[in-house]
């Protein structure tokens, strides 16, 4: 279609006007006065993000810097292991901490870290302080959350 095509649109009650004419792709035909009904103008820009997505992206986000932080963690601690190692347990890790079986995943967190790396090749004590460590850290990021918790007033 002519880049022009956008401008033949005659009717200036269509809604989507601004989209036409941005995505040049609308005509006259396709236009009516409850709004335009061509097939481009209905689905939306393909650099938007539906709202799903977004908040996959996060979580996704989340998740990876948490593994981040568990490989920095070990390397602190001088514990020789990728990156790689760290994404395939601190996942598993973490659902396994979400079963409602102990406070904030203590002692949970701790087993599946250390049996999921003894089989990485890395020592019981070494995972066990990288464990221990992060729910430390995870709590301590918990404080700000805790502070207002008691000392907001919600009046």
């Amino acid at each position: 279609m002519p880049r022009s095509a956008a401008s033949r649109c005659l009717l200036p009650a269509c809604s989507r006007r601004p989209r036409c004419s941005l995505r040049a792709a609308c005509c006259s035909d396709s236009c009516s006065p409850a709004g335009c009904r061509c097939s481009r103008c209905r689905s939306p820009p393909r650099s938007a993000l539906r709202p799903g997505r977004r908040s996959q992206l996060a979580a996704l986000a989340i998740h990876a810097i948490g593994v981040l932080a568990a490989a920095l963690t070990a390397a602190a601690y001088g514990v020789d292991a990728s990156l790689a190692v760290w994404f395939s347990i601190i996942p598993v890790s973490l659902i396994a901490t979400a079963v409602p079986i102990s406070i904030n995943g203590w002692g949970v967190r701790e087993a599946v870290i250390v049996a999921l790396a003894a089989g990485h090749g890395i020592a019981a004590a070494d995972a066990l302080v990288v464990s221990i460590t992060l729910g430390v850290l995870n709590v301590v990021a918990s404080l700000p959350g805790a502070y207002l918790l008691v000392f907001h007033d919600s009046r």
